[in-house]
């Protein structure tokens, strides 16, 4: 899960697929989001808040469970907790996506994965459909998928 140089993961993504000569299809299980994704929904988003710039769990979690303590510095166990937590239906369900995250990470997400998806086209001849897991999406399970283009 990340943004970060996901042009650079694609391209070498493409020369280890080069050997599969036939290859038309690759479902990617990862999503091309910021890696604090996940925290800023469940720490901040779910209070309608607004994530800051930078979300360092050692100092979010405990401002979201007990925002008037200082309390004991959180451990990892909770920080994993965290993350392992189903989000519920009226927040990533059928019929309902979090605005806040899509506001924050849904066009940047986009963008990394049509720019990755493009290399991995361009590199791999055979490269039909590159398709990658898409956070904004029921339960975080769907799929966006990336088409060649007839340009080709």
């Amino acid at each position: 899960m990340s943004d970060q140089d996901s042009d650079a993961y694609a391209r070498s993504l493409s020369r280890e697929l080069l050997p599969l000569k036939f290859l038309k299809r690759l479902r990617l299980g990862l999503y091309l989001i910021s890696s604090t994704t996940v925290l800023a929904h469940r720490l901040f988003h779910r209070r309608n808040l607004p994530a800051p710039a930078v979300v360092e769990w050692h100092h979010a979690i405990p401002q979201a469970q007990n925002p008037q303590e200082g309390g004991p510095r959180p451990q990892a166990e909770q920080l994993i907790s965290l993350l392992h937590q189903k989000d519920p239906e009226n927040e990533f369900g059928p019929l309902t996506i979090c605005t806040i995250c899509i506001e924050a990470v849904g066009q940047v997400g986009k963008r990394a994965e049509a720019s990755a998806s493009a290399i991995i086209q361009e590199l791999v001849p055979s490269m039909e459909v590159v398709q990658w897991m898409d956070w904004l999406s029921s339960e975080h399970l769907g799929i966006t998928s990336y088409m060649r283009s007839l340009h080709h």
